[in-house]
Protein backbone atom coordinates (compact mmCIF):
# COMPACT_ATOMS: atom_id res chain seq x y z
CA UNK A 1 0.00 0.00 0.00
CA UNK A 2 1.61 3.99 -0.88
CA UNK A 3 1.46 6.49 1.05
CA UNK A 4 -1.75 8.00 -0.20
CA UNK A 5 -3.90 5.13 0.04
CA UNK A 6 -2.64 4.51 3.43
CA UNK A 7 -3.76 7.92 4.54
CA UNK A 8 -7.17 7.72 2.75
CA UNK A 9 -7.50 4.06 4.42
CA UNK A 10 -6.84 5.30 8.05
CA UNK A 11 -8.98 8.02 7.60
CA UNK A 12 -11.67 5.61 7.22
CA UNK A 13 -10.92 3.32 9.96
CA UNK A 14 -10.68 6.39 12.53
CA UNK A 15 -13.97 7.79 11.41
CA UNK A 16 -15.59 4.03 11.47
CA UNK A 17 -14.09 3.66 15.36
CA UNK A 18 -15.29 7.39 16.09
CA UNK A 19 -19.10 7.36 14.80
CA UNK A 20 -21.10 10.12 13.54
CA UNK A 21 -20.23 12.31 16.11
CA UNK A 22 -17.26 13.41 14.85
CA UNK A 23 -15.93 14.15 11.53
CA UNK A 24 -12.48 12.97 10.33
CA UNK A 25 -10.71 14.74 7.51
CA UNK A 26 -7.34 14.61 5.31
CA UNK A 27 -6.02 18.20 4.81
CA UNK A 28 -2.88 19.50 3.33
CA UNK A 29 -0.75 21.57 5.45
CA UNK A 30 2.02 24.19 4.02
CA UNK A 31 5.15 23.64 6.40
CA UNK A 32 7.99 25.53 6.15
CA UNK A 33 10.50 25.78 2.63
CA UNK A 34 7.41 24.72 0.80
CA UNK A 35 7.38 21.46 2.10
CA UNK A 36 3.35 19.91 2.09
CA UNK A 37 2.48 17.45 4.65
CA UNK A 38 -0.45 15.04 4.89
CA UNK A 39 -2.65 15.98 8.18
CA UNK A 40 -5.37 14.39 9.33
CA UNK A 41 -8.11 16.18 11.31
CA UNK A 42 -10.60 15.07 14.17
CA UNK A 43 -13.43 17.54 14.42
CA UNK A 44 -16.36 17.31 17.03
CA UNK A 45 -19.58 19.65 17.67
CA UNK A 46 -18.63 22.75 19.47
CA UNK A 47 -14.85 21.76 19.36
CA UNK A 48 -12.77 25.39 19.60
CA UNK A 49 -9.09 23.95 18.89
CA UNK A 50 -8.51 20.71 15.83
CA UNK A 51 -5.45 19.52 16.21
CA UNK A 52 -3.33 18.40 12.80
CA UNK A 53 -2.18 14.91 13.38
CA UNK A 54 0.44 14.13 11.08
CA UNK A 55 0.72 10.90 9.26
CA UNK A 56 4.71 10.20 8.28
CA UNK A 57 5.44 8.64 11.47
CA UNK A 58 2.28 6.46 11.56
CA UNK A 59 3.12 5.36 7.99
CA UNK A 60 6.75 4.21 8.83
CA UNK A 61 5.30 1.97 11.79
CA UNK A 62 2.88 0.17 9.31
CA UNK A 63 6.20 -0.01 6.66
CA UNK A 64 7.37 -2.09 9.63
CA UNK A 65 4.22 -3.93 10.07
CA UNK A 66 1.82 -2.47 12.47
CA UNK A 67 -1.45 -2.84 11.02
CA UNK A 68 -4.17 -0.06 10.20
CA UNK A 69 -6.64 -0.92 13.15
CA UNK A 70 -3.64 -0.46 15.77
CA UNK A 71 -2.35 2.39 14.36
CA UNK A 72 -6.17 4.23 14.17
CA UNK A 73 -6.48 3.49 18.14
CA UNK A 74 -2.69 4.92 18.23
CA UNK A 75 -3.95 8.49 16.55
CA UNK A 76 -7.83 8.29 18.52
CA UNK A 77 -5.61 8.36 21.84
CA UNK A 78 -3.24 10.82 20.58
CA UNK A 79 -6.49 12.90 19.43
CA UNK A 80 -7.70 12.78 23.19
CA UNK A 81 -4.52 13.34 24.74
CA UNK A 82 -4.62 16.81 22.96
CA UNK A 83 -8.23 17.60 23.89
CA UNK A 84 -7.13 17.36 27.62
CA UNK A 85 -4.68 19.67 27.27
CA UNK A 86 -6.22 22.90 28.20
CA UNK A 87 -3.40 24.99 26.87
CA UNK A 88 -4.23 23.35 23.85
CA UNK A 89 -7.20 25.40 23.21
CA UNK A 90 -6.72 28.66 20.64
CA UNK A 91 -10.21 29.85 21.16
CA UNK A 92 -8.37 33.11 23.10
CA UNK A 93 -5.64 33.40 20.83
CA UNK A 94 -7.74 36.63 18.61
CA UNK A 95 -7.42 38.29 22.07
CA UNK A 96 -3.93 40.34 21.84
CA UNK A 97 -4.31 40.96 25.60
CA UNK A 98 -4.77 37.37 26.49
CA UNK A 99 -1.40 36.64 24.47
CA UNK A 100 0.80 39.77 24.76
CA UNK A 101 2.88 37.31 26.82
CA UNK A 102 2.76 34.60 24.67
CA UNK A 103 3.88 36.12 21.37
CA UNK A 104 7.50 35.01 20.51
CA UNK A 105 9.27 35.44 17.25
CA UNK A 106 11.02 33.04 14.70
CA UNK A 107 13.58 33.20 11.79
CA UNK A 108 12.61 31.59 8.50
CA UNK A 109 14.07 31.43 4.86
CA UNK A 110 12.51 34.77 2.91
CA UNK A 111 12.78 33.38 -0.42
CA UNK A 112 11.66 29.88 0.03
CA UNK A 113 8.41 31.25 2.10
CA UNK A 114 7.33 33.29 0.05
CA UNK A 115 3.87 32.20 -0.52
CA UNK A 116 3.59 31.49 3.11
CA UNK A 117 4.32 35.12 4.00
CA UNK A 118 2.40 36.78 1.64
CA UNK A 119 -0.58 35.89 4.50
CA UNK A 120 1.18 36.77 7.70
CA UNK A 121 3.16 39.92 9.00
CA UNK A 122 6.39 39.95 8.85
CA UNK A 123 10.10 41.56 8.65
CA UNK A 124 12.33 40.77 5.76
CA UNK A 125 15.70 40.55 7.13
CA UNK A 126 18.78 39.88 5.01
CA UNK A 127 17.47 36.71 3.27
CA UNK A 128 15.75 35.52 6.22
CA UNK A 129 11.75 36.65 7.67
CA UNK A 130 11.39 37.53 10.78
CA UNK A 131 7.66 35.74 11.62
CA UNK A 132 5.46 35.92 14.62
CA UNK A 133 3.99 32.66 16.70
CA UNK A 134 1.57 32.72 19.87
CA UNK A 135 2.46 29.76 22.29
CA UNK A 136 -0.36 27.67 23.21
CA UNK A 137 1.72 24.92 25.10
CA UNK A 138 4.43 24.72 27.33
CA UNK A 139 5.35 22.26 29.59
CA UNK A 140 8.35 19.24 29.93
CA UNK A 141 6.45 17.23 27.00
CA UNK A 142 6.47 19.61 24.51
CA UNK A 143 5.93 23.45 23.31
CA UNK A 144 3.11 24.14 20.43
CA UNK A 145 2.84 27.29 18.96
CA UNK A 146 0.59 29.10 16.51
CA UNK A 147 1.50 31.09 13.43
CA UNK A 148 0.35 34.64 13.50
CA UNK A 149 -1.36 35.23 10.49
CA UNK A 150 -3.27 37.76 8.69
CA UNK A 151 -6.52 37.00 10.15
CA UNK A 152 -5.22 36.74 13.75
CA UNK A 153 -3.33 40.25 13.31
CA UNK A 154 -5.97 42.16 12.37
CA UNK A 155 -8.19 40.81 15.01
CA UNK A 156 -5.42 41.96 17.46
CA UNK A 157 -5.98 45.56 16.07
CA UNK A 158 -1.78 46.32 16.63
CA UNK A 159 0.80 47.36 14.84
CA UNK A 160 3.61 45.30 13.33
CA UNK A 161 5.92 47.69 15.59
CA UNK A 162 4.47 46.86 19.24
CA UNK A 163 4.06 43.20 17.62
CA UNK A 164 7.61 42.96 17.19
CA UNK A 165 8.73 44.74 20.50
CA UNK A 166 6.44 42.20 22.33
CA UNK A 167 7.51 39.12 20.22
CA UNK A 168 11.47 40.52 21.32
CA UNK A 169 11.11 40.63 25.03
CA UNK A 170 9.05 37.50 25.07
CA UNK A 171 11.36 35.13 23.30
CA UNK A 172 14.40 36.40 25.01
CA UNK A 173 12.34 35.75 28.75
CA UNK A 174 11.11 32.84 27.84
CA UNK A 175 13.92 31.20 25.64
CA UNK A 176 17.07 32.78 26.05
CA UNK A 177 20.39 31.87 24.85
CA UNK A 178 22.82 29.02 24.99
CA UNK A 179 26.32 28.91 23.63
CA UNK A 180 28.92 25.81 23.93
CA UNK A 181 31.67 24.50 22.22
CA UNK A 182 31.46 21.72 19.75
CA UNK A 183 33.34 19.18 21.94
CA UNK A 184 30.83 19.76 24.69
CA UNK A 185 27.53 19.01 22.66
CA UNK A 186 29.29 16.17 20.83
CA UNK A 187 30.02 14.97 24.48
CA UNK A 188 26.74 15.29 25.43
CA UNK A 189 24.79 13.85 22.51
CA UNK A 190 27.70 10.66 23.14
CA UNK A 191 27.45 9.94 26.78
CA UNK A 192 22.85 10.62 26.07
CA UNK A 193 23.00 7.58 23.56
CA UNK A 194 25.99 5.44 25.81
CA UNK A 195 23.86 5.72 28.97
CA UNK A 196 20.43 4.92 26.76
CA UNK A 197 21.96 1.68 25.49
CA UNK A 198 23.89 0.60 28.29
CA UNK A 199 22.52 2.22 31.68
CA UNK A 200 22.93 4.13 34.00
CA UNK A 201 26.58 3.51 34.89
CA UNK A 202 28.41 5.85 32.67
CA UNK A 203 32.11 5.83 34.49
CA UNK A 204 33.16 4.05 31.26
CA UNK A 205 32.26 6.41 29.16
CA UNK A 206 33.70 9.25 31.23
CA UNK A 207 37.21 7.55 31.07
CA UNK A 208 36.59 7.07 27.69
CA UNK A 209 35.67 10.69 26.90
CA UNK A 210 38.94 12.19 29.22
CA UNK A 211 41.28 10.16 26.80
CA UNK A 212 39.16 11.45 23.68
CA UNK A 213 39.03 14.82 25.08
CA UNK A 214 42.55 15.06 26.47
CA UNK A 215 44.82 18.02 25.28
CA UNK A 216 46.35 16.06 22.37
CA UNK A 217 43.42 15.28 20.72
CA UNK A 218 41.01 18.34 21.50
CA UNK A 219 40.19 21.63 20.00
CA UNK A 220 42.41 23.81 22.52
CA UNK A 221 42.12 27.21 21.36
CA UNK A 222 39.49 29.51 19.58
CA UNK A 223 41.76 29.19 16.19
CA UNK A 224 40.17 25.64 15.60
CA UNK A 225 37.48 25.60 18.32
CA UNK A 226 33.85 25.65 16.85
CA UNK A 227 30.21 27.08 18.95
CA UNK A 228 27.12 25.80 18.85
CA UNK A 229 24.15 28.33 19.22
CA UNK A 230 21.07 27.90 20.30
CA UNK A 231 18.30 28.71 23.10
CA UNK A 232 17.58 26.53 26.05
CA UNK A 233 15.46 24.07 24.63
CA UNK A 234 16.52 23.52 21.24
CA UNK A 235 13.78 24.42 19.14
CA UNK A 236 13.78 27.50 17.04
CA UNK A 237 17.47 28.36 18.23
CA UNK A 238 18.35 30.18 14.87
CA UNK A 239 16.33 32.75 16.32
CA UNK A 240 19.69 33.83 18.57
CA UNK A 241 20.89 34.93 15.75
CA UNK A 242 18.55 38.45 16.48
CA UNK A 243 20.72 39.20 20.36
CA UNK A 244 22.91 41.80 19.32
CA UNK A 245 23.76 41.72 22.97
CA UNK A 246 24.74 38.00 23.13
CA UNK A 247 26.76 37.90 20.00
CA UNK A 248 28.41 41.28 21.09
CA UNK A 249 29.49 39.40 24.50
CA UNK A 250 30.28 36.36 22.82
CA UNK A 251 32.98 38.43 20.64
CA UNK A 252 34.58 39.43 23.50
CA UNK A 253 35.05 36.26 25.64
CA UNK A 254 36.73 34.72 22.63
CA UNK A 255 38.45 37.92 21.60
CA UNK A 256 37.54 37.84 17.84
CA UNK A 257 35.08 38.70 15.32
CA UNK A 258 33.22 35.08 13.91
CA UNK A 259 31.65 33.35 11.03
CA UNK A 260 28.26 32.02 11.77
CA UNK A 261 27.37 28.64 10.34
CA UNK A 262 23.27 27.98 9.62
CA UNK A 263 22.75 24.59 11.08
CA UNK A 264 19.22 24.38 10.95
CA UNK A 265 16.03 26.78 12.06
CA UNK A 266 17.24 25.15 15.60
CA UNK A 267 21.12 26.07 15.89
CA UNK A 268 23.96 28.48 14.29
CA UNK A 269 27.53 27.18 14.48
CA UNK A 270 30.39 30.12 15.40
CA UNK A 271 33.61 29.85 14.75
CA UNK A 272 36.32 32.50 15.18
CA UNK A 273 37.92 34.22 12.87
CA UNK A 274 41.27 34.81 14.44
CA UNK A 275 42.49 33.13 11.20
CA UNK A 276 40.65 34.41 7.86
CA UNK A 277 38.90 31.32 5.90
CA UNK A 278 38.07 32.13 2.40
CA UNK A 279 34.00 32.46 2.53
CA UNK A 280 33.99 29.91 -0.78
CA UNK A 281 34.34 27.06 1.57
CA UNK A 282 32.43 28.16 4.17
CA UNK A 283 29.36 28.27 1.87
CA UNK A 284 30.39 25.13 -0.13
CA UNK A 285 30.03 23.42 3.35
CA UNK A 286 26.77 25.34 4.51
CA UNK A 287 25.28 23.87 1.38
CA UNK A 288 26.08 20.46 1.32
CA UNK A 289 25.23 20.32 5.18
CA UNK A 290 21.61 21.37 3.76
CA UNK A 291 21.51 19.14 0.65
CA UNK A 292 22.63 15.95 2.60
CA UNK A 293 21.40 15.90 6.21
CA UNK A 294 19.12 18.67 7.36
CA UNK A 295 15.26 18.09 6.76
CA UNK A 296 14.11 20.76 4.17
CA UNK A 297 11.74 22.04 6.74
CA UNK A 298 14.16 22.71 9.14
CA UNK A 299 16.45 24.36 6.64
CA UNK A 300 17.51 28.19 7.52
CA UNK A 301 19.60 29.48 4.65
CA UNK A 302 22.57 28.36 2.60
CA UNK A 303 23.57 31.79 3.15
CA UNK A 304 27.01 32.64 5.74
CA UNK A 305 27.07 35.58 8.31
CA UNK A 306 29.98 37.42 9.98
CA UNK A 307 29.86 39.04 13.58
CA UNK A 308 32.42 41.96 13.13
CA UNK A 309 33.72 42.46 17.06
CA UNK A 310 35.46 45.88 15.99
CA UNK A 311 32.29 47.53 14.74
CA UNK A 312 30.13 45.13 16.63
CA UNK A 313 27.57 44.52 13.27
CA UNK A 314 26.58 41.20 11.99
CA UNK A 315 26.40 40.80 7.92
CA UNK A 316 25.60 38.78 5.63
CA UNK A 317 28.63 37.29 3.32
CA UNK A 318 26.88 36.29 0.63
CA UNK A 319 23.86 38.29 0.41
CA UNK A 320 22.22 38.80 -2.97
CA UNK A 321 21.88 42.50 -4.15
Amino acid sequence: MDYIKFCEQTKTTVQEILGDEFSADLVNVNKLNGIVLKSLTIYKKNQTSIPNIYLESYFKDYQEGKTIDLIAQDIITFYYQCNNRKDLSCDYVMNFTLVEDKVVYKLINYDKNKKLLEKMPHFKWMDLAIIFLVIVQKDEECTGTIMVNDDIFQKWDININALYEHAKRNTFLLYGCNIRTMEKVLKSLIKNSFSTNIGSDTSDLDTMMEILYSENVSLSNNESKMYVLTNKIGINGATCLLYKDELNNFSKKIGSSFYILPSSIHELILVPSIKPIPKEELLKMVKEVNETEVPKEEILSDNVYYYDSDICQLYSLFQEE
